[in-house]
């Protein structure tokens, strides 16, 4: 019979960001970005089954028999809480488990210029997005982020998450309310909506899925509050595309106009595996908006961005930095090897 703590210490031991299981296979750990075993020990059915019913308790099992699959959190002991999808693949249970950490991390520690956090932190309104693919460490970013807002002031934080990831601290002067989709509202939309009664200075968006949490969360920010969100694009240009493609359109001029008057910023990231692969090193895209940039918005001339933000790369204390800098910047002090790239990226003009 395995044990899912110790297979969890093993993995944490091993540098693990995520933990799957099969039926029929060893455990399997990610590390850097690299699948590898863990141990040679079979997962059998009735581990399995052991495993995701201490995981899940009854109502979560009742819902896995009708949905198929489920998302839950699990705190394994005192290592560490996890993030768990629990699936049936060919019949028989499987899950993944992204590991999150204990500490909430510290912004200037994940890899940004200290010009860019700078920015971050000054933001006070407005829409401001954090994007990339899975596992790119967008959760990361927006903990310490709003790490860094509840230390620098007196501000009151409202968090709209499904599931919530990080737990954060009692601040001496500010105040962080995490909401869960499910246990603590019924959806992003509704939650959004109430936060106008709870006195938000910044409300942050797990993800903004569908047209309409889209639109609560651009009336939240045209009300004056900071709103931050993520958004599962890998450019600037493509995430405010996306946006405005999510609307029919008889509404994109009118989300448009509102985007060029509340979007503040937009981070789009990437982990690329280090030099001894080890551990993963951020590569980072930064926008912050400019009245050239408004105006492209607004007139939807979307392909001239790009031109835009070539144009302002490395001024204003390199606040603008594109992708292909920033991964060049990282190979030149071989923190990563250009091998480790992935081709869409080796295309840029490094």
């Amino acid at each position: 019979m395995i044990d899912f703590n110790d297979l969890v210490r093993r993995a944490l031991q091993e540098g693990a960001g995520d933990i799957h299981l099969k039926v029929g296979v060893p455990p399997s750990i990610r590390v850097a970005g690299h699948l590898q075993r863990l141990g040679e020990e079979i997962v059998d059915e009735k581990s399995m089954l052991s495993i995701v019913e201490t995981m899940a308790g009854k109502k979560n099992l009742l819902q896995l028999r009708d949905t198929r699959d489920i998302d839950i959190l699990h705190q394994a002991g005192s290592l560490c809480r996890l993030r768990v999808n629990i699936f049936l693949q060919s019949g028989t249970l499987a899950l993944s488990a992204r590991v999150i950490p204990r500490d909430v991390p510290i912004l200037e520690e994940l890899g940004f210029s200290d010009a860019v956090v700078s920015r971050m932190t000054s933001l006070r309104e407005g829409l401001f997005l954090v994007t990339g693919p899975t596992n790119a460490g967008k959760s990361t970013t927006i903990a310490a982020l709003i790490d860094a807002f509840a230390m620098k002031g007196n501000l009151h934080v409202v968090t709209i998450e499904d599931p919530v990831e990080f737990l954060f601290p009692r601040y001496a002067k500010s105040l962080v309310d995490q909401r869960q989709i499910g246990r603590d509202t019924p959806n992003f939309r509704t939650a959004i909506t109430d936060t106008f009664r709870e006195d938000p200075d910044i409300i942050v968006i797990g993800e903004m899925r569908d047209p309409d949490t889209l639109c609560a969360a651009i009336e939240a920010a045209e009300t004056g509050r900071l709103v931050i969100s993520t958004f599962h694009t890998a450019s600037a240009v493509s995430t405010i595309t996306r946006i405005v493609s999510s609307f029919s359109e008889s509404q994109r001029s009118r989300i448009r106009n509102a985007l060029a008057s509340i979007l503040k910023g937009i981070v789009s990231q990437y982990l690329l595996p280090s030099t001894d692969r080890k551990t993963r090193v951020l590569a980072y895209e930064s926008l912050f908006t400019t009245s050239a940039m408004r105006k492209h918005i607004r007139d939807d001339r979307f392909n001239q961005l790009e031109n835009v933000i070539q144009l302002t790369r490395g001024k204003g204390g390199r606040e603008n930095n594109s992708m292909a800098d920033s991964i060049a910047a990282l190979v030149k002090e071989k923190r990563v090897l250009y091998t480790e790239i992935p081709e869409e990226f080796k295309k840029m003009q490094m």
